[in-house]
This record gives structure tokens, sequence and C-alpha cells, in this order.
């Protein structure tokens, strides 16, 4: 304990999104990808869908969770999943993260 830090991205979402978009995966990307994270959250597709000029394919929000799910559910990663509004979200998460801290739990 003492080093923990947070990520908004990391390697692997680089990974599906370039695969998913491009068709490749940029050098390098995947050795990235298998770093070890300790937590992950997955949010689910259950609030509105906002346009705010980076995310697109609103009909495709499914399909993007489902690759994410799939590449999570690989052997060597976890992943909570986040759902519900906002507030329930940042309460789960913050549940899930301060057992962590406190209790040394994986």
């Amino acid at each position: 304990m003492g080093h923990e830090f947070c990520c908004d991205t990391i390697p692997l979402s680089s990974l599906i999104y370039s695969d998913h978009y491009n068709n490749c995966v940029p050098l390098g990307c995947g050795c990235l990808a298998r770093r070890p994270y300790d937590l992950f959250f997955l949010t689910w597709i259950d609030v509105p869908w906002v346009p705010d000029g980076v995310r697109d394919r609103p009909l495709q929000r499914a399909e993007i969770h489902r690759l994410f799910a799939d590449t999570l559910d690989f052997p060597g990663f976890s992943y909570t999943l986040l759902s519900s509004n906002a507030e329930a979200r940042s309460a789960h998460a913050a549940e899930v993260i301060e057992r962590r801290l406190h209790c040394g739990e994986k």
C-alpha cells in the first residue's frame, strides 16, 4: 500500500478502441495492455447518451460495452461493474476502493 494511483484510460482501452475502429492494434499496445491493474471499473450503459464531441455511435453502446466486458473476462483481469445513476455509481466505487485500501481486499 502507499503507491496507489488512478487512471481514467489505460492502454487496454486504446487497444480495444483501435481494434474496433481501425481493425489494427498499434505497435507495443498489446504489451502495454497486459500491465496489471488491481481494480478496474466498467460502467454499464444505463445512463442517457449525451454527445460530447468525442464519443460517437450512441446506438452501438451495447456492442462497445460487450467488447470491454469480453476482454476483461480473461484470466488476470477483474472488474467491478458500475450501474444506476451517478450518485449510486460513485457510492459503489467509493465502497469498493475503501474496502481495498483498508482491508487489502482484491
